[in-house]
C-alpha cells in the first residue's frame, strides 16, 4: 500500500455502495437452472425475493476470476488504449471525480497494481490537483463510468454507457458535479431508437443488434462532441460547449432513411448524485418553469438550472434524483438535419424567477454566440508550433534576395509569386466579364429558391449548376461550391456532410454549386486552354465568381469559395489566384506538397502533373512513375504551396484540416501569418482539425461560422474576430 494512503474507499460518501457493491472475484459455483426454477416457484409468494434471485442468476464467476453478465464489475469497463488516454482518464478520475482505486478498476478493468503503478509513473495524486483560474469556463469532463451516476431507481439504468454523459462541476465546490446525459433516450415513430443504458428494449436490441461503443471527441477549444449513426442511417449527435456563465449544448438529428421521421422525443437527464447539497431524493426542492427546470440547495441559497428548446416535457425524478427539460425535434424529412439547443448553469441567490428572465436575455435558445468568438481559437497554432517554420522558406524576400519590408514591397513580391506560378502552370485564357447563365428550372425549398442553371465556365463552354437564393431582396453574400458534381453541394449527392451550398443558403448566403468540367474529374474538359488542369479549375471558378457578381441578389464584394478534398484543391487554387474571392475555405486538400500522402496528389495529371512530352500513370511517385509537368518543375526547384497560400494575404482563409492537413501544417501556415503581420493584420489564417478525411458536423459548423464572420456583414470581410 506504499504511497496509497488516500485510496480508502469513498463508497459511503459517494453513494456508490447503495448503487452497486464492489464484487470480489471469489471462486464458487452457482446452480443457475435451480435458481431460475426457484424464482419461478416463488414469484407469487415474494416479488422482492424474485428480483434478488434473478440478479444472482445473472452473475457468473469464471474460474479465472473475471466477472461477466449484467451488473458485473467490468460490464462497462473501458481499458485505455495508450499512455496518453490512460493519463487523461486517471487525471479525470483522481483529480476531479475523486475516485477510489475500486472505482478506477470498475471504469478501466485495470488491476489494483496497474492502477497504482500508473498513478506513481504519472505522479497523479489529489495533492497535486491543478488549480483553476477564477475566470475559467465551467469545468466539463467526460464522465468516466465506474461509479453509478444515480442514487436510486437503479433497475431503470443498468450498465449506463459513458459516451453520452459529461460531468459539469459546480463553481462553488470543485468536488461537486452533476452528470448530464445527452441524450439518455431518443424515440421516433419507429420506436425507441436509442437508450444510454439497459432498461427497456430498443428497436435494435429487439433485432439483437449491438451498437458500437463511442467516446466524446475532446476539442482544443474545450468543447466535446460525438455523433452516432444508427443501423438504419439515422444519425444524431451532441455538442457541449462550456463557458464561464453556463454550458451551451446542441443536439442534431439527420434523417438518413427514405421516410419522414416524426414524434422525435428526446430524454436528457441531469443527475444530481454528485452535487453536495442537491441530492436529496425529493421533488420538493425543484421548480418546473418550462423550459427551465431547477433544483434548490438544502440551504436555499444556490440553484442548478437546465433548459432545452423546444421543451416538450419538463419534469423531475426524485429517486434518482434528476432534472429533465426534455425537448422534441421537429419532423425530419429524408436528408434533412434538425437541431435543438440546451443550457445548464448555476445560480447563487434567492430570486430564481429573475434568473430565468436573465437567462432568456442571453439568447441561449438560438446560436447567438458571435460566430467570430466561436472560431477565434483556430487562428492560433498549438504552442509547440508557434513561430515554427519547419522547412518552409520565408516569403518576405524577393527572388533576387532583397528583403520585403513594407506593404508596398509585399504588393510587388505578390506580383512576382503570382507571375511565377502562372508561368509554371500556363497562362489563363481571358476571363469572361459577364458569363452567361441559362435558367432551366426553379423549386422553392424551405427558406430559399433552388434554380437549376447552366453557367458559362469558359468561352463557349456551359456547365450544369445549382444556384440557391435565400428568400428576401438581398444583396446577400455568396459562396461558390465546387466538387465532382453539383448535386453534392445542395444535399443531393452520394456522400453526407458535403452539402455546403445547402447549409450556407439556409444561413442567408447565395450559393452556386458546380461540378468537374466535362463531368470527369480525372479527364477534365479544358478545351483550348494550355494551362495545367488544376489551374484551369481555378479559371472556371473565376468565371463563376464573375457570374455571381453579376446577379442583383449578390453583394459582389462578399464572395467566397469552399470545397472538400478534390473540391478543396479547386477552392484553394481559385481563391489564391483570383482576388474576386474575399475569403476561402478548403477542407483537407493537402495545403503543402507531401509525397508520403496518397491523397495530397498534386502530381497527378488531372492536377499539376500533365506533361508536355510524357504522360504518367495515376498513383504514387516512384522511379518507374516519376514526377511530370508543372509539379516536377515546382518541386525540383524548391517551391511549395505556401507560396500560393501567401497570395491570399490579407484576405482570410480557413484550412478545415483532417487526415491530410494535421496541426503540423502550421509550420507552413506560419509563413502566411508572417506576411499578414507585415501588413498589420491578425486573425487571417485559421486551421481546425479532425481525425479523419471526411467532413464532420463540427468541422462544417466551423466553416459556416468562418463565412458568417468574414462575409456576414456588408464590410466585405474586414472583420477581426
Amino acid at each position: 500500500m506504499r504511497g496509497n494512503s488516500w485510496h480508502t474507499s469513498r463508497h459511503a460518501e459517494s453513494g456508490a455502495l447503495s448503487a452497486r457493491p464492489v464484487l470480489c472475484p471469489i471462486r464458487f459455483t452457482l446452480d443457475v437452472p435451480a435458481i431460475v426454477a426457484a424464482t419461478c416457484h416463488m414469484r407469487a409468494q415474494c416479488h422482492k425475493r424474485l428480483r434478488w434471485l434473478h440478479a444472482m442468476a445473472c452473475v457468473l464467476i469464471l474460474p479465472s476470476g473475471f466477472l461477466i453478465g449484467a451488473g458485473s464489475e467490468f460490464a462497462n469497463a473501458r481499458r485505455p488504449s495508450n499512455d496518453a488516454e490512460l493519463r487523461f482518464w486517471l487525471e479525470n478520475m483522481v483529480w476531479h471525480h475523486r475516485f477510489s482505486v475500486e472505482e478506477i478498476r470498475a471504469a478501466t478493468s485495470l488491476s489494483d497494481s496497474e492502477i497504482r503503478a500508473a498513478l506513481e509513473r504519472f505522479n497523479i495524486t489529489p495533492a497535486n490537483r491543478p488549480s483553476r483560474r477564477p475566470d475559467a469556463p465551467l469545468l466539463v469532463l467526460p464522465y468516466p463510468g465506474g461509479r453509478h451516476p444515480r442514487i436510486g431507481f437503479l433497475d431503470g439504468a443498468v450498465d449506463p454507457q459513458r459516451e453520452t454523459k459529461v460531468s459539469v462541476f459546480t463553481p462553488w465546490d470543485p468536488a461537486s458535479y452533476v452528470v448530464v446525459d445527452v441524450p439518455e433516450a431518443l424515440w421516433s415513430n419507429l420506436g425507441l431508437i436509442y437508450l444510454a443504458h439497459t432498461h427497456v428494449p430498443t428497436v435494435w436490441s429487439k433485432q439483437n443488434l449491438a451498437l458500437q461503443s463511442l467516446e466524446w471527441n475532446r476539442r482544443v477549444d474545450g468543447t466535446f462532441d460525438f455523433e452516432r449513426v444508427l443501423p438504419d442511417g439515422i444519425a444524431f449527435g451532441t455538442r457541449v460547449r462550456p463557458g464561464a456563465d453556463g454550458v451551451r449544448m446542441e443536439m442534431w438529428l439527420r434523417n438518413g432513411t427514405r421516410e419522414t421521421l416524426s414524434d422525435l422525443r428526446v430524454q436528457n437527464c441531469v443527475m444530481l448524485k454528485g452535487a453536495a447539497g442537491f441530492n436529496a431524493q425529493t421533488n420538493a426542492n425543484k421548480i418546473l418553469s418550462n423550459p427551465y427546470v431547477a433544483c434548490r440547495s438544502d440551504d436555499g441559497s444556490r440553484w442548478i438550472i437546465t433548459a432545452w428548446e423546444p421543451c416538450h416535457h419538463p419534469w423531475a425524478n426524485a429517486p434518482v434524483p434528476c432534472l429533465h427539460s426534455d425537448p422534441k425535434f421537429p419532423d425530419c424529412a429524408p436528408g434533412e438535419t434538425k437541431r435543438l439547443r440546451g443550457w445548464l448553469s448555476f445560480y447563487q441567490g434567492g430570486d430564481v424567477q429573475a434568473e430565468f428572465r436573465r437567462l432568456d436575455a442571453t439568447g441561449w435558445r438560438g446560436d447567438t454566440e458571435p460566430a467570430a468568438r466561436r472560431i477565434a481559437p483556430f487562428f492560433h497554432p498549438p504552442a509547440a508550433l508557434a513561430e515554427d517554420f519547419g522547412r518552409y522558406r520565408t516569403l518576405l524576400e524577393f527572388d533576387d534576395g532583397r528583403p520585403v519590408r513594407t506593404a508596398e514591397d509585399w504588393a510587388a513580391r505578390r506580383r512576382e509569386i503570382l507571375a511565377y506560378w502562372h508561368r509554371l502552370m500556363g497562362a489563363w485564357p481571358a476571363l469572361l466579364e459577364r458569363p452567361r447563365m441559362e435558367w432551366l428550372a426553379e423549386t422553392h425549398r424551405e427558406n430559399f429558391t433552388q434554380h437549376r442553371v447552366r453557367v458559362e465556365i469558359a468561352r463557349g463552354k456551359m456547365a450544369d449548376a445549382y444556384l440557391l437564393v435565400p428568400d428576401g431582396t438581398g444583396p446577400f453574400p455568396a459562396v461558390l461550391v465546387p466538387y465532382y458534381e453539383p448535386e453534392s453541394g445542395i444535399g443531393r449527392g452520394p456522400a453526407d456532410l458535403h452539402d455546403f451550398g445547402l447549409q450556407l443558403t439556409r444561413r442567408g448566403f447565395v450559393t452556386l454549386s458546380i461540378g468537374s468540367p466535362g463531368g470527369d474529374a480525372r479527364k477534365p474538359d479544358t478545351g483550348e486552354a494550355s494551362c495545367q488542369p488544376l489551374s484551369f479549375l481555378a479559371y472556371v471558378a473565376a468565371n463563376c465568381a464573375n457570374a455571381l457578381a453579376g446577379l442583383r441578389q449578390v453583394d459582389a464584394r462578399r464572395i467566397g469559395v469552399v470545397g472538400h478534398s478534390y473540391g478543396g484543391k479547386w477552392a484553394m487554387f481559385a481563391a489564391c489566384l483570383n482576388e474576386k474571392f474575399a475569403c476561402g475555405v478548403w477542407s483537407d486538400p493537402g495545403v503543402v506538397f507531401d509525397e508520403a500522402r496518397p491523397n495530397v496528389n498534386y502530381w497527378e495529371p488531372w492536377y499539376l502533373g500533365r506533361g508536355e512530352t510524357r504522360a504518367r500513370k495515376p498513383g504514387m511517385i516512384t522511379p518507374d512513375n516519376p514526377r511530370t509537368g508543372a509539379y516536377e518543375r515546382l518541386v525540383t526547384s524548391g517551391h511549395d504551396l505556401h507560396e500560393l497560400l501567401a497570395l491570399m494575404a490579407p484576405r482570410p482563409f480557413l484550412v478545415s484540416g483532417g487526415s491530410e492537413d494535421t496541426p503540423e501544417r502550421w509550420r507552413a501556415l506560419n509563413r502566411i501569418v508572417e506576411v499578414n503581420r507585415l501588413l498589420g493584420r491578425t486573425n487571417r489564417v485559421a486551421m481546425t482539425n479532425r481525425s479523419g478525411h471526411p467532413p464532420t458536423e463540427e468541422s462544417n459548423e466551423q466553416i459556416y461560422a468562418f463565412f458568417e464572420t468574414f462575409l456576414g456583414t456588408s464590410d466585405g470581410g474586414e472583420i477581426n474576430p
